[in-house]
């Protein structure tokens, strides 16, 4: 079997189109990141993000924290 990404990812898209819009008239959805150290990749991951977020219509917000944070502070 052959697994088309792009084409299911499209679909994907879609759907989650379909239900944000949904969600408009209640509140409208939003991704929190929280990236702890300055990891290229992973920074690189959280722009991705970021910018599928702003074609879906989904606000979202990235909090950066350095790596020395302790863990009770995330």
């Amino acid at each position: 079997m052959i697994l088309y990404g792009k084409r299911v990812a499209k679909e994907i898209e879609k759907d989650l189109l379909l239900k944000i819009s949904g969600y408009a008239c209640l509140r409208a959805p939003k991704l929190a990141m929280l990236q702890v150290g300055d990891n290229p990749a992973s920074s690189a991951y959280l722009l991705q993000k970021k910018n599928k977020c702003a074609e879906l219509g989904v606000t979202s917000q990235s909090i950066k924290l350095p790596e020395s944070v302790l863990p009770k502070r995330v």
